[in-house]
């Protein structure tokens, strides 16, 4: 969960309060360690895309990739410079999300 903007400038008289609402955003933030078919780790800087090919985050040291929102089960893939997809990402997220954790890890497959 976070805030979707979380500063608000008021202005308030002596004695006064005022009622503030922030707007919450529910995500599900996952670190998945991806390692490939032969059990090498994702390259370094290799894109993932979503099905439609919207780029989302590049692969970091050990096959790492931080996905901000996975919150539909999205199929994600990894592609080349190009935008061409090499393959897709298999991954198990746990049913329920752990409210109090910032992240949630996961191992995934490339095929």
């Amino acid at each position: 969960m976070e805030l979707a903007n979380g500063i608000k400038n008021i202005t308030v008289a002596h004695s006064a309060f005022r009622v503030l609402n922030f707007n919450v955003l529910n995500t599900r933030r996952v670190m998945l360690t991806v390692k490939r078919p032969d059990g090498s780790w994702l390259p370094k800087g290799t894109s993932i895309v979503d099905e439609k090919n919207n780029y989302l985050v590049s692969a970091v040291d050990s096959g790492r990739v931080f996905i901000t929102d996975v919150a539909d089960n999205p199929a994600l893939y990894a592609a080349d410079d190009d935008m061409n997809r090499l393959c897709r990402i298999h991954y198990t997220l746990q049913k329920t999300q752990d409210k109090e954790a910032f992240y949630e890890t996961a191992k995934g497959v490339c095929q």
